[in-house]
């Protein structure tokens, strides 16, 4: 007798299908779930580069973070105020060359490489970098000055609208972490480093007062005479036409 039950246990296979489906559907959360963070994580990703890329935007329109800009003019080293920083093949020339300037801001103190820093300027862009990414800390952003062979000898920026140096800047998010949305509540992963995110651009108008942005208001007042002035143009055109025909 125990033997004939022992055997029927082993070949009875109702409710397989539901221990199958058990751990099918185990695996299947966890793949969904893993779905979900590796979007959060692509998305964050994007929203950083896209900081970035509008901090170099602001970095290049505005007065630099170091103030060892707003004195060098290439003249000290005897150069001639005019002379291209670029020679006949394009190299940038010695009275052009500055030092590599980085300026960060870690644990809330602001430092440059070369020169003093200036925390207004750094807050420009570090306030417009946040509007993308709110959780940005200070502790993340790096701005950096390279000398470029664009520009010429000459006027330093002591004034707004002087500057004939023109550096090449870089803006980086360093030491950027993501939290799992669900796999770290669910499998304990920690949260990991994102790459090194950076955006480069050449000095365009190294000037404090240039304007930023302006209000909502002020752009939708800015686009409503323009959208008037399409409707009209295309209820003239349909009347034209009407007419025509």
């Amino acid at each position: 007798m125990f033997r004939l039950r022992r055997r029927k246990l082993i070949t009875d296979t109702s409710g397989a299908a539901a221990i199958e489906f058990a751990i099918i559907s185990l695996a299947l959360v966890l793949f969904t779930f893993a779905i979900l963070d590796v979007g959060f994580a692509l998305y964050w990703f994007n929203r950083a580069e896209k900081a970035t890329q509008l901090g170099v935007r602001v970095a290049v329109v505005s007065d630099p973070v170091t103030d060892f800009l707003t004195t060098f003019s290439g003249t000290e080293g005897g150069g001639t105020a005019g002379t291209s920083c670029s020679d006949a093949n394009g190299v940038i020339i010695p009275d052009c060359v500055h030092p590599d300037i980085t300026c960060t801001a870690a644990n809330g103190t602001g430092s440059c490489t070369t020169g003093v820093f200036s925390d207004a300027s750094f807050s420009k862009i570090f306030n417009e970098m946040r509007v993308l990414y709110p959780q940005l800390s200070s502790d993340n952003v790096e701005v950096e000055y390279r000398p470029s062979p664009l520009g010429f000898i000459g006027r330093t920026g002591a004034v707004a609208d002087t500057y004939n140096i023109v550096p090449q800047v870089t803006v980086r998010i360093v030491n950027l972490t993501y939290t799992y949305v669900a796999l770290g509540a669910l499998l304990g992963l920690q949260p990991f480093t994102l790459p090194v995110i950076s955006a480069s651009m050449t000095g365009e108008d190294l000037d404090p007062t240039t304007a930023l942005t302006r209000s909502h208001v002020d752009d939708k007042q800015a686009r409503g005479p323009r959208r008037r002035s399409a409707a009209n143009h295309d209820r003239i055109s349909a009347q034209r036409y009407r007419a025509g025909g």
